[in-house]
């Protein structure tokens, strides 16, 4: 395996591929950057979401409910009333 990598017959391939193909060594070097960026892009989407979603569920811990049994009841009964239901 080691061997394959410092042989310089493979790197003589490989530079003659690159130097014949170069539209095709563009576009892969460009999809392999744009897949890189996008991958950077979502984790810090998905660690801003989860920071977001931290702070809110403390946030709203720290909050007293405000839908016991009670003012459930009041808000249903009221919602009723106003639909014509009681």
């Amino acid at each position: 395996m080691i061997k394959f990598l410092f042989d310089r017959d493979t790197w003589q391939e490989l530079y003659d591929s690159i130097r014949k193909n170069k539209l095709r060594t563009l576009v892969t070097i460009f999809g392999v950057g744009f897949g890189i960026f996008l991958l950077i892009v979502l984790l810090g989407s998905a660690r801003g979401m989860e920071n977001s979603f931290n702070s809110y569920s403390a946030i709203s811990q720290q909050i007293p409910c405000l839908f016991g049994d009670k003012v459930l009841a009041n808000l249903l009964k009221d919602f009723k009333k106003a639909e014509g239901y009681a």
